[in-house]
């Protein structure tokens, strides 16, 4: 099912990637009928770091940085039993 919903988008953008990386997560690469073929220890890593890289800068890139800064906030608060909603942090007044 994830390898389809990446194949659907053409293995373009972050959530074809974050689909490749939940089918890498586990259980065999090849169809049904063929031998089981595992993926390798890090795709999956690898697949959901392009997710986030990618979401990052898909628009508005010049701001990736804080972007980056923000997701990996999201993934500790996710880590740590929450559910990856923070709060939004006060506009800053402009001079």
């Amino acid at each position: 099912m994830a390898f389809a919903a990446a194949e659907a988008r053409q293995f373009q953008g972050p959530e074809s990637w974050a689909a490749m990386g939940a089918f890498w997560s586990g259980g065999s690469m090849a169809p049904p009928e063929a031998p089981v073929v595992l993926p390798a220890d890090n795709l999956t890593g690898k697949a959901v770091a392009g997710a986030v890289m990618l979401a990052a800068v898909q628009s508005e890139p010049e701001n990736a940085p804080e972007k980056y800064r923000q997701f990996l906030m999201q993934g500790i608060d996710i880590a740590c039993r929450g559910n990856g909603r923070l709060a939004p942090k006060p506009a800053v007044p402009k001079p």
